[in-house]
């Protein structure tokens, strides 16, 4: 037989894909000079968003969420393509270059702060959350609150751009609130549209001095701006030659100039009240997002003796075809469970007879009659964990897809890992490092039957069988 030996550690991860609706609203007028934006449309086409997605040039990835959860993806490389976000979801990962567009009626939470890392674009006719600092590394990264909808949440600092002197981009159609600071550096360019507003603690203008100024750009034909500060501003250029913007300065705040900084032409008013930051849903049209017919109400699971129980109800069978509940030990690799479920009205019962030690992540797969799949959020059922316990999953195994063992250690030890085949042949052999708790691995290997033993230091020895298909 032909084996391919790769053997990894799984990182721990939440898958989540579940289904929604999308909005939309027209675009106002695009700033001077500034990069294209991208439409708010095109929901629930391409590929669907999975954990760890490489979402490359070329590349159009989708989510279509469901208010039944906020849900979470990790590790995206955002490396060229467009990610379409059409719902409540947190997204974390590298974002090296392409487009993110958040959908009217979204809201979109960067958990682990937002690093552009060069020709990002950020698109947002929704909602915008960002725990930790907007940062424009690199040249062409730009982010456009499109739309009076658009509202933009950042918890700690925006540094725009934070390589001085290369191109970055901000437009602001809507709202956006900075309860730290709003570093504008040399190359950073800002429109703001008629009715836009901003909030920061602190404004600092840091141009070099002596270089360009005015770099505060008005993009409408009538109407006004407004930028408040809470605490200080500092300014090495010129801020605007438009007299469309309005400064307002909080009670108490103070103000640096230098290199011949000012307010430009801007309207300046002291002592100016707090702003008030945009609430409830947005206005919005419906768009192309694909929707499966049936609404999950709930969907949950629980413990009982040696076996999981996992319940879901619908508010109606509409044309939906089938419900498969699906297992995975770590959020990552899935499949589904062989006992069937049963059916009381639109309440559902599934048992999960063979669970994993520790967590079990289950989602709920819904297929219409016409062959349209959707997913319902991950939720996480604990099993009380018992040491030394070895599995093997999915059993039987598909060749050419990732086979997954768990082992559930008492302490930090060395083990040995085989894999021999029905003629006691080896065929992988590896010593691995075991953290307490959990661990996880992962290898590939062609279709055949196999034995999986871990060896302990102190001679313990465990197998599972498993079966390989094609």
């Amino acid at each position: 037989m032909k084996h391919r030996n790769a053997f990894w550690f799984i990182p721990k991860g939440l898958l989540i894909v579940v289904f929604f609706f999308s909005c939309h609203s027209s675009l106002l007028a695009q700033c001077a000079g500034f990069p294209a934006t991208t439409a708010d449309g095109n929901c629930g086409t391409g590929n669907q968003l999975a954990n760890g997605a490489n979402i490359n040039s070329g590349d159009s990835y989708y989510f279509c969420g469901a208010s039944l959860a906020n849900v979470s993806y990790t590790g995206i490389n955002l490396a060229g393509g467009i990610l379409r976000i059409c719902g409540n979801a947190s997204i974390s990962g590298n974002f090296n270059s392409g487009i993110i567009v958040v959908a009217c009626g979204s809201t979109v939470n960067f958990p682990s702060g937002l690093f552009m890392n060069g020709n990002v674009g950020i698109v947002n006719y929704g909602i915008i959350n960002v725990t930790g600092d907007i940062t424009f590394q690199n040249g062409g990264n730009y982010v456009y609150n499109e739309t009076a909808n658009s509202r933009l949440f950042v918890s700690a600092n925006i540094s725009y751009p934070a390589n001085n002197g290369t191109n970055a981009y901000l437009k602001n159609s809507g709202y956006i609130k900075v309860n730290g600071n709003f570093y504008a550096y040399e190359g950073g360019f800002t429109c703001f549209n008629s009715g836009a507003t901003m909030e920061v603690n602190n404004i600092l203008y840091n141009q070099n001095c002596g270089g360009p100024a005015n770099r505060f750009t008005f993009g409408s034909a009538s109407g006004t701006a407004i930028l408040r500060y809470i605490t200080h501003s500092a300014l090495k250029a010129s801020f605007t030659t438009a007299a469309n913007w309005n400064i307002y300065q909080a009670t108490g705040s103070t103000q640096t100039l230098t290199c011949g900084g000012g307010w430009g032409s801007a309207t300046v008013t002291a002592s100016a009240p707090a702003l008030t930051a945009p609430s409830g849903s947005q206005s919005c049209a419906t768009l192309n997002c694909f929707t499966l017919p049936t609404t999950l109400l709930s969907f949950t699971g629980t413990k009982q003796a040696d076996r999981i129980a996992l319940y879901w109800t619908t508010a109606g069978e509409g044309k939906t075809g089938s419900y498969m509940p699906e297992h995975s030990a770590n959020g990552i690799s899935w499949s589904p469970l062989p006992s069937a479920s049963t059916a009381n009205g639109t309440h559902y019962t599934q048992y999960d007879d063979n669970p994993w030690k520790g967590n079990n992540y289950y989602r709920l797969k819904q297929t219409s009659a016409d062959g349209k799949t959707g997913y319902s959020q991950v939720i996480i059922v604990a099993n009380a964990s018992r040491d030394n316990e070895l599995q093997v999953y999915p059993n039987p195994a598909q060749a050419g897809k990732p086979i997954y063992i768990n082992f559930y250690a008492a302490e930090n030890q060395t083990a040995g890992l085989s894999l021999a085949d029905v003629f006691g042949r080896i065929v992988l052999s590896k010593t691995i490092h075991l953290s307490a708790g959990n661990n996880e691995l992962a290898f590939d290997i062609t279709d055949g039957l196999y034995i999986a033993t871990l060896r302990l230091p102190s001679d313990k020895v465990f197998t599972k069988t498993v079966l390989v298909v094609k």
